[in-house]
């Protein structure tokens, strides 16, 4: 036998010694625990979001945990669990412009997150343009961008200086002051504030400016307005406006006395919106009505159902904010004590009175000016069922007339469920409209009045020397009394 032959022999020895061992001791091998997971990665926009990986286990007794590698993930559910199972994680907003990636670690396997950053960094700066007089004076400006992204703000002239704001990162504020001034004629300058130019005009000593109207109104259909401008002759000014749906057309700039002309464009929402046309520093505030045949309404809940004594109930209008409607009720035991009208989103709370005679409906009317005219909220109130056994007391009474009589009433609510546990809900009274017939019982009462309890009633004597005829009412049941004369 050679060397390799001895030494295969040797191992088998050992192996089957062991499996020997291992049979012999009594004590079970233990499965081993093989953990995937799916998927291996996932990648998120720089918005963030939610992910999900499904945990496999060769074998259900396998314990297992996940744990994020970094704090802008974090595990919602599943951070620990017994076979398989899921994990759950949410990665959050990245206000850089850097991407970045971050692991879950889940029984040994490794879940790789991958995240985009923030785009090319835009700017935005408003205003773009500001008029001074002599005297000078501080302006602000914004800046609009993204956390992550940088800017600067200088300017070459010594009369236009930065207070605040040279620099910054995200949006931000700049605080620049104007000197005043001696001279003869305007002067300009400009800022340059992240990629921007900013032209700061000011006046001469003598100039005044008069800005005439300072506000403006237009309907949600396109329009056209004007600025009329009044300064002394060499006095400069300028016109500009940051709202995209206000355009100058004529007037950006001038001399002495001018007119600013704009329009304005249609409106595409429902929405009121304002805009801003700064015309030799003065602001002129233009507002514009929305378009409510764009309004989109919705009112829940529609049905109602409440039992028979007075309740308040409300319902919600979804709508937008410059969006008007109306509600009113068709009957008068229905009350309308909150939103009558409204505009935008709001509630309309109203009341219902007592019913204790048969179920009725009636509606809140909610109105809109839009094709689809409204929603009509139904409103069913519960009411009672009443009944006597009998109609008629053919009374023969001698002329004393009679010291004690009654009746039974038996009452039910409808729906049966308004009666509550004891089917006693419904209240109601008797009444006589003659004077000969009275009640002793003392009314009014609820549930149901039978034998020693009923309605009790006397009866005068009758001296009119032939039969009478009374009734009695309980709600829309009639009970007739015949009196025989004396």
């Amino acid at each position: 036998m050679g060397p390799r032959a001895k030494y295969l022999a040797l191992c088998f020895t050992v192996l089957a010694a062991l499996a020997i061992f291992a049979c012999d001791s009594g004590t079970p091998i233990q499965p081993s625990c093989i953990i995937t997971i799916d998927p291996a990665s996932l990648a998120f926009t720089s918005a963030g979001g939610s992910g999900a990986v499904t945990v496999s286990t060769s074998a259900s007794q396998c314990t297992w945990t996940a744990a994020a590698s970094v704090p802008w993930i974090t595990v919602t559910a599943g951070a620990s669990g017994t076979g398989p199972g899921t994990v759950k994680y949410t990665v959050s907003a990245n206000a850089t412009s850097q991407a970045r990636t971050g692991v879950v670690a889940i029984g040994g396997q490794v879940h790789n997150v991958a995240q985009d950053g923030q785009g090319a960094c835009a700017y935005d700066v408003t205003p773009l343009s500001a008029t001074f007089n002599s005297a000078g004076g501080q302006g602000t400006l914004t800046v609009s961008t993204t956390a992550a992204c940088s800017w600067t703000a200088t300017t070459s002239e010594t009369w236009l200086t930065i207070v605040n704001g040279s620099s910054g990162e995200g949006g931000g504020t700049v605080t620049y002051a104007v000197g005043a001034y001696a001279g003869t004629a305007a002067r300009t300058a400009v800022i340059h504030v992240a990629g921007y130019d900013v032209q700061v005009t000011q006046s001469a000593p003598g100039c005044s400016f008069a800005v005439s109207p300072q506000s403006a109104a237009f309907s949600a259909d396109a329009g056209e307005g004007t600025i009329d401008v009044s300064a002394p002759a060499g006095c400069t000014w300028t016109a500009s406006t940051n709202d995209t749906w206000l355009l100058i057309t004529r007037g950006t700039s001038g001399q002495g006395n001018g007119t600013v002309v704009y329009s304005v464009a249609k409106q595409t929402t429902a929405d009121v919106r304002a805009g801003t046309i700064r015309v030799a520093g003065v602001d002129v505030r233009v507002v514009q009505s929305g378009d409510v045949s764009l309004c989109q309404y919705s009112v829940a809940p529609v049905t109602f159902t409440p039992c028979m004594p007075a309740t308040t109930l409300t319902t919600t209008m979804t709508t937008g904010t410059s969006c008007p409607w109306t509600a009113s009720a068709s009957v008068s035991w229905l009350t309308i004590a909150v939103g009558q009208s409204g505009t935008g989103p709001g509630a309309i709370t109203f009341s219902t009175s007592d019913n204790y005679d048969a179920p009725r409906t009636g509606v809140i009317m909610v109105r809109w000016p839009t094709p689809t005219a409204g929603q009509n909220v139904q409103v069913a109130q519960a009411g009672c069922h009443y009944s006597v056994p009998h109609d008629q007391f053919p009374f023969f009474v001698i002329k004393d007339g009679a010291p004690d009589l009654s009746f039974d009433v038996l009452q039910q609510s409808l729906p049966e469920e308004c009666g509550g546990v004891q089917q006693e809900a419904c209240v109601w009274s008797a009444a006589s409209d003659y004077d000969w017939i009275t009640i002793t019982t003392h009314m009014p009462v609820r549930g149901d009045k039978v034998g020693p309890d009923g309605v009790h009633f006397t009866v005068a004597p009758n001296n009119t020397g032939g039969n009478r005829q009374g009734t009695i009412r309980v709600k829309d049941k009639v009970v007739t009394i015949i009196q025989s004369g004396s």
